[in-house]
């Protein structure tokens, strides 16, 4: 994909939807029209809560999916806690975004949901919040669609068709335009997945901008830890690698 290639950005993003009926996954069988919101959070919580800070001003409502299997983040490090609380007291919705690739080959599907059914319980007793809906990590690759009786999958039939439903998935909207798509929730329920990853980068498609943020907040978090160790901290000016771009 060309570099040069436009993306919107977070102001355009929340044009699109400033005037729309925005609606958490949870509570979108309450409407008949309007812009079901969805967020999954494949990389970075910390770009997810920046993300939904301007949602929260510009009074939009949606559903942010977490990993509990992520390699690049801890739902229950202290640091998270306090996103997800926060995320949660500002009213969003927090789901599962399950990932079966996490498990290996159970063959199964039965012993997926049983997996899933762990990961549910360990959130919902650890933050005292529960888990109304979910979306499957990487489907596409996968090949496994799971449905939880108990739950509202973000992939049922009735919010997840080629006709109400448009995503931002590797930085392309599959030739849908948003702003006209968007239109269609007038009269009737559409499903708008992003990744807030993809809109804290620069004016060109690229990971480039994001790449940097999220190795900076490791080493942001690298460099806390440490600094108690003395021989770390009387040093620690070697160990700052050209390959971090400080804001």
């Amino acid at each position: 994909m060309a570099t040069n290639t436009k993306f919107i950005n977070i102001d355009e993003y929340i044009d699109l939807l400033k005037d729309k009926t925005t609606i958490c996954v949870k509570d979108y069988k309450k409407h008949h029209k309007g812009v079901i919101v969805r967020h999954d959070i494949d990389y970075s919580l910390e770009m997810a809560y920046e993300f939904s800070r301007y949602e929260k001003l510009n009074k939009i409502n949606s559903t942010y999916y977490i990993l509990l299997t992520s390699n690049v983040y801890n739902i229950f490090s202290y640091s998270s806690q306090k996103i997800i609380k926060q995320m949660i007291s500002d009213g969003f919705e927090i789901g599962l975004h399950f990932d079966p690739l996490a498990y290996g080959d159970l063959g199964e599907k039965n012993d997926y949901l049983k997996k899933m059914t762990i990961e549910i319980e360990m959130f919902e007793e650890f933050y005292g919040k529960k888990i109304y809906s979910y979306s499957m990590h990487n489907p596409f690759a996968s090949g496994i669609y799971l449905n939880n009786p108990e739950l509202i999958n973000a992939y049922d039939a009735r919010i997840f068709s080629n006709e109400n439903y448009i995503s931002d998935s590797a930085y392309s909207f599959r030739g849908k335009n948003p702003k006209e798509f968007l239109l269609k929730s007038e009269n009737e329920l559409i499903q708008f997945l992003t990744h807030p990853i993809h809109f804290f980068g620069s004016d060109n498609i690229t990971y480039e901008k994001q790449l940097n943020s999220i190795l900076n907040n490791y080493y942001k978090k690298i460099d806390e830890i440490w600094n108690v160790n003395n021989v770390y901290s009387d040093t620690k000016n070697k160990y700052q690698l050209k390959i971090f771009k400080r804001d």
